[in-house]
């Protein structure tokens, strides 16, 4: 991407919140007139599917990683963007693509502290922490 077409990342989940944050992001950089890049981290799910058990390790990420692509599609909705699926942590992950794309602003959802999280600081914490850009945190 060129410096004129330096992208809104938007970072989702998996949660029932993404589709917000999704749409929030979407707005924002229509606002600006900036391309859209959706971005989400893969990995391995508390609950892993009956079938993910007889996978190898590299089909059960393949698997995860087309399951991500596909919700990113969904949360996208027809508008125009480009959507990744990449394994490893949120972080690493998010900051990782801003990098790549020399984003411009980076949209990200807050799910509010619960006492654990005091302690350790939440993934959008983290995020706001490290970035080096600015980051919109959708509530």
């Amino acid at each position: 991407m060129t410096a004129s077409a330096n992208p809104v990342v938007i970072a989702v989940d998996g949660s029932d919140r993404a589709a917000h944050v999704a749409d929030e992001g979407f707005r924002y950089a229509a606002a600006l007139g900036r391309p859209v890049v959706l971005v989400r981290a893969v990995g391995l799910p508390p609950e892993l599917p009956p079938d993910a058990i007889a996978l190898s390790p590299d089909a059960l990420l393949d698997r995860l990683v087309r399951a991500a692509e596909d919700g990113l599609a969904r949360l996208a909705a027809g508008r125009p963007c480009v959507y990744v699926a990449r394994v490893g942590t949120a972080v690493d992950v998010v900051l990782g693509e801003v990098e790549a794309t020399h984003a411009a602003v980076l949209v990200i959802g807050s799910h509010g502290y619960r006492p654990l999280e005091r302690m350790l600081g939440t993934t959008a914490s983290r995020l706001v922490d490290r970035a080096h850009i600015s980051v919109l945190v959708v509530r």
